[in-house]
């Protein structure tokens, strides 16, 4: 496993397992309460030729994950279709809007975080994806 990225607001974060992965969840958990828009955060993995981004937001009891690598960019789905009202998160203090139908159960968006962790970038399966635009970086 190799050491991973992660911006959470103008901080730049070296999540080295899973701990450190459960410490910046939890965080973004408590100081959701205090913010306008549910936070999303971006962890990358980057290695000569190979890469993969991973957006994680969470608010309240659901939340958001995006997954962008050389294959393309997917977020997660509830399997409705979109009602075109999109959801709208902050990331690194801008407005990220997102799919209406992209909010799934938070232990779902935190599996995903770990088996991202877990798998070094790969694309993770405990939710269901839609293709979309990736969130911006």
């Amino acid at each position: 496993m190799v050491a991973l990225n992660a911006w959470y607001g103008d901080e730049l974060i070296s999540i080295r397992g899973a701990e450190d992965l459960d410490l910046l969840l939890d965080r973004m958990t408590r100081e959701h309460a205090a913010a306008p828009a549910p936070p999303l955060l971006q962890i990358s993995r980057r290695e000569r030729g190979s890469w993969a981004i991973l957006h994680v937001g969470l608010n309240h009891n659901r939340g958001v994950v995006g997954h962008t690598d050389k294959s393309g960019a997917v977020i997660s789905t509830d399997g409705t279709t979109p009602t075109g009202r999109d959801l709208t998160y902050d990331h690194r203090g801008e407005p990220h809007p997102m799919p209406s139908n992209a909010e799934v159960p938070a232990a779902n968006v935190r599996q995903a975080a770990h088996d991202f962790l877990r798998t070094d970038g790969a694309r993770p399966t405990c939710v269901q994806w839609q293709i979309t635009v990736s969130p911006a970086d």
